[in-house]
């Protein structure tokens, strides 16, 4: 197996040492961080949201692997290639974290559903986001 390979199989089965390790590895036999990037580990996730589809994975798993995704990526960030301006940098994190907050607010509006809380969470979450300002 090839080191991508070997990244791409650790995000996948959640191994956080592992993603780490290999994504040293990588750069450590000149690999660009950008194809670290597509060729390990979003290669990965996509992975992962397919079995994720299938009913292979649950959120639980989802969530394991892209911790993995995270540590393997860190381990490439001092390599890649600085912001060329503030906004940009900004312009790129804002939309992660409201895809963030959205998803986890999905899950536990879901999750109290499930429990039989339907009309309180949806009230509860209207008046936090009027009262935030979110």
């Amino acid at each position: 197996m090839s080191i991508l390979e070997d990244l791409r199989k650790s995000v996948i089965d959640g191994d956080l040492n592992a993603a780490q390790d290999q994504a040293h590895k990588a750069l450590a036999e000149n690999i660009p961080p950008e194809k670290i990037l597509t060729d390990g580990l979003i290669s990965a996730m996509t992975e992962v949201g397919r079995m994720f589809e299938n009913g292979d994975f649950f959120v639980p798993e989802m969530l394991i692997a892209a911790r993995a995704m995270k540590a393997g990526w860190r381990s490439c960030a001092p390599s890649w290639p600085p912001q060329t301006s503030r906004q940009s940098a900004g312009s790129s994190s804002a939309p992660y974290r409201a895809i963030c907050h959205d998803i986890g607010k999905n899950l536990v509006g879901m999750m109290l559903e499930g429990a039989g809380s339907r009309s309180s969470i949806w009230a509860w979450m209207f008046h936090r986001k009027n009262m935030s300002g979110r």
